[in-house]
C-alpha cells in the first residue's frame, strides 16, 4: 500500500499569484467569520484555493524549488506568503531557503499528487478496529415506536448520571413529541445538584458545538401572566395551512433546509433562536408566551429548545413556550353513525330534549389538527 506524495513549492508570485493570494486570505477570514452552516464563503475559498494549486503545479514546470513533505504528517495550511509564520511540518534543512525566498516574495502552497507515491519518514504503529457497538434491547420487550422512545430516554438517563454526562445523545430519528416531551422531562431538575451538560451527536456523525443542559430548571405549568403571546410555525413552507392561524414563521425553511451536517443546522437554529427570543422578550423586561407548531425536523427541535433552555436559565420567567404537535383527525362518521349521534345527543330518558321540544340533529364537531404539550416554563426569579 502507498501513499500520496505531498510536496511544498516555493515560488516567485507573479501579478496573477499576488491577486489569487489576497483573494484567498480575504476569503478564509470570511469563511471563519460565517454563521454555522453557512457554505457560500466556505465555497469561495475552496475554489480560489483550487487555482492557487494550479499556479503551483504551472510552477513546478518553471524550476521552482519543490520540497518533498512527510505523507502522512499534517501539512496545513496549503498557503504561506509575506511574513506568515513557518509551518512546523517544513523540514529543519530546507527552512533556511524558504525562508529567505518568502522574504524575498515568494509563496509556499502545499499540493498532493494522488497518482504518486510518497514517503512517511515515521512508520506508523498499527491501531486496532474500535469494538463493535453493543446492541440495544428494550429490557420491557417493546418494540417499535415504544422502544425507540424507551432507547432515547435510556440515553438521557446514561448522559445525566455522575461525571457530567459524558455519554452524547443521539435525537436522529426521534419522533416530534416523543424529543420535545422527553427532553424537557430530562431538563427539569429533579433533585439534581449540579446542571449536566449533554452532548448532541447525530446519526452523521456530527456532533453540535453546544452541550444541551440537563437538570437545570425548575419547571412550571407557565410563567404567570405573558404580556404578549404569539403563534409560530417552527418552518415556514412545511405546512402551509398553518399560515390562517400563526403569526409567522420562526425559521425560514430556504435557510434551514440546505445541504449541511445535521449539527450544523442544529447549531445554526440554536444561534437564530437565542437571538429571536433577546429580541421578543427583551432580555427580561417582556413576559412573552410563544405556541410553537412543530415539524419533526430533529436539529431544528434541539436548536430552540436548547436556546429556550439557556435563555431561561439567564431569565427566568421571561418566556412560556407551548409545544403544539399535529394530531390525525378522526376520520369522518358514517351517515348512520351521525345519525345515530343526532338522536343521542341533549335527550332525556323520555325522549324528549331538556327543553322540552323535539331535539335538532347536532352538528358534528371538527376535530382539533394540533394539541398543546407539556409547557416550557419558569416562574419570576425573587428580586430583593
Amino acid at each position: 500500500m502507498t501513499v500520496e506524495r505531498v510536496v511544498a513549492v516555493v515560488a516567485p508570485l507573479d501579478e496573477f499569484g499576488r491577486r489569487l493570494a489576497a483573494d484567498i486570505h480575504s476569503a478564509e477570514a470570511r469563511a471563519q467569520g460565517a454563521e454555522p452552516g453557512e457554505r457560500l464563503d466556505i465555497v469561495r475559498y475552496e475554489a480560489l484555493s483550487s487555482q492557487m494549486e494550479g499556479w503551483a503545479f504551472r510552477q513546478i514546470a518553471r524550476d521552482a524549488l519543490v520540497i518533498e513533505l512527510d505523507s502522512v504528517a499534517p501539512c496545513e495550511p496549503t498557503l504561506v506568503f509575506d511574513r506568515a509564520p513557518m509551518p512546523a511540518y517544513l523540514p529543519d534543512s530546507s527552512r533556511t531557503a524558504i525562508e529567505g525566498a518568502l522574504a524575498s516574495g515568494s509563496a509556499l502552497v502545499v499540493v498532493v499528487l494522488p497518482l504518486e507515491a510518497g514517503m512517511a519518514t515515521q512508520p506508523s504503529d498499527p491501531v486496532a478496529a474500535p469494538p463493535a457497538a453493543e446492541r440495544w434491547e428494550d429490557p420491557e420487550g417493546r418494540s417499535g415506536k415504544g422502544a425507540v422512545e424507551a432507547r432515547f430516554r435510556s440515553q438521557l438517563e446514561r448522559a445525566t448520571r455522575g461525571d457530567g454526562g459524558r455519554e452524547p445523545i443521539s435525537p436522529t430519528g426521534i419522533a416530534n413529541k416523543v424529543l420535545t416531551e422527553n427532553l424537557r422531562a430530562f431538563v427539569a431538575r429533579g433533585g439534581a445538584a449540579q446542571p449536566v451538560e449533554a452532548r448532541v451527536e447525530y446519526r452523521d456523525g456530527s456532533r453540535a458545538a453546544n452541550p444541551f443542559v440537563l437538570r437545570s430548571l425548575d419547571l412550571a405549568d407557565a410563567a404567570g401572566a405573558p404580556t404578549e403571546s404569539y403563534s409560530f410555525a417552527l418552518l415556514s413552507i412545511r405546512h402551509t395551512e398553518l399560515d390562517a392561524i400563526v403569526d409567522g414563521a420562526w425559521l425560514r425553511n430556504m435557510q434551514i433546509s440546505q445541504t449541511r451536517t445535521q449539527a450544523d443546522t442544529d447549531d445554526l437554529v440554536y444561534s437564530i433562536s437565542r437571538k429571536q427570543i433577546t429580541a421578543l422578550t427583551q432580555d427580561e423586561t417582556v413576559a412573552v408566551e410563544i405556541r410553537m407548531y412543530q415539524t419533526g425536523l430533529e436539529p431544528a427541535i434541539v436548536g430552540f429548545y436548547r436556546a429556550v433552555v439557556d435563555h431561561l436559565r439567564e431569565h427566568p420567567g421571561s418566556l412560556t413556550v407551548l409545544p403544539m404537535y399535529f394530531q390525525q383527525p378522526r376520520p369522518p362518521l358514517s351517515e348512520k353513525d351521525r345519525s345515530s349521534r343526532s338522536r343521542g345527543r341533549g335527550k332525556t330518558r323520555s325522549g324528549r330534549s331538556d327543553s322540552g321540544g323535539t331535539s335538532a340533529p347536532v352538528p358534528e364537531q371538527e376535530e382539533a389538527t394540533y394539541a398543546p404539550g407539556l409547557a416550557w416554563a419558569t416562574r419570576q426569579r425573587s428580586r430583593r
